[in-house]
């Protein structure tokens, strides 16, 4: 897909009053939400790879998702303040 993707979109969910569960979520029992969009443009050095058959691009691609689950759990963190 690396031919095909120059971006994606972060989407952060914030419950305030607490995760909800499904049965809240089908009957509308959600008052509350906190939603953060971001178009994340995919690093050049990850584009036209393939992660199936390269170690080291597996390894380095890993390391930049991880990054933006850090950051999504700061952004969470600050939501709750």
């Amino acid at each position: 897909m690396g031919e095909q993707l120059e971006s994606i979109i972060d989407v952060t969910i914030h419950y305030p009053d607490g995760a909800p569960g499904f049965w809240d979520l089908l009957c509308g029992r959600v008052r509350r939400i906190a939603v953060a969009f971001e178009e994340l443009q995919i690093p050049g050095e990850f584009l036209g790879r393939s992660y199936d058959q390269d170690a080291e691009y597996r390894q380095a691609f890993q390391q930049w998702i991880n990054q933006l689950w850090e950051r999504k759990d700061e952004r969470l963190e600050q939501l709750r303040a």
